[in-house]
């Protein structure tokens, strides 16, 4: 065996996802190429055919990496961590609204590929209505154990305006502090909770 195969051997997929992100994040989805990132991980262009057929499965990999950790996994971790949706929606919100501008970068970094990109707008798509959708549904139970009557359009135009809040909040040109972005969730979750 080569010493480019087991070099190649001891770096996993991962390693590739996590170094185009670094890229992508930086310099944006042009600049997410294999030599370069070979060049930075120290193998050749050949290790990345141990993990990758092309390009186009290095980018689906970094989606399918931000769909995960962005929305599949904290979905999941709030339903088993909460029994009530009014302390699911709270945490939601706390996390949402916590991000520092550089964990938030990874999703501006997406949203700007979508707009040159039908794929990935499209993903995009399916993930904004995922997220929406969920605290539609937060929305929903909490009204339900709160018996209180908001109408499906209320509750839809509720849970859009959590969303945009927090999505145009980081596109600020000079984002508020952590303490200033923690009185928006209580303000925010004290309006939902007045019908």
């Amino acid at each position: 065996m080569s010493k480019e195969e087991k070099l190649a051997g001891r770096l996993k997929g991962k390693d590739w996802v996590d170094e185009a992100i670094t890229v992508f994040k930086a310099d944006g989805i042009d600049s997410v190429k294999i030599d370069p990132i070979a060049k930075k991980l120290g193998v050749s262009r050949g290790s990345f055919y141990w993990h990758f057929n092309k390009r186009q499965d290095l980018l689906d990999a970094v989606l399918d990496y931000w769909q995960t950790i962005s929305t599949e996994n904290i979905i999941i971790e709030l339903e088993q961590k909460h029994t009530l949706a009014r302390d699911r929606l709270n945490e939601l919100m706390i996390i949402a609204f916590s991000v520092s501008v550089e964990e938030f970068s990874f999703e501006r970094a997406i949203r700007n590929w979508a707009t040159i990109d039908k794929k990935v707008s499209g993903l995009l798509h399916i993930v904004d209505t995922q997220r929406t959708r969920y605290l539609q549904r937060l929305i929903r139970q909490i009204d339900q154990d709160n018996k209180q009557g908001r109408s499906e359009i209320e509750i839809q135009q509720h849970a859009h305006q959590l969303y945009y809040c927090r999505t145009g909040l980081f596109h600020q040109a000079q984002l508020p502090t952590l303490a200033q972005r923690q009185l928006m969730v209580q303000f925010l979750m004290k309006q939902l909770m007045t019908v």
